[in-house]
């Protein structure tokens, strides 16, 4: 699992230093983290 995370954390760091990518990401991060939370509710 290791490799794994750090593969997809290290692209996550990279593409959030890119200008045109951080505010899309950081959108679909709070989209994919409220639907989890919706989900944990029901």
């Amino acid at each position: 699992m290791g490799e794994k995370y750090g593969f997809i954390e290290t692209t996550i760091e990279f593409a959030l230093k890119r200008p045109e990518l951080k505010e899309p990401l950081l959108k679909l991060f709070e989209k994919i983290l409220q639907e989890e939370k919706d989900r944990d509710l029901l």
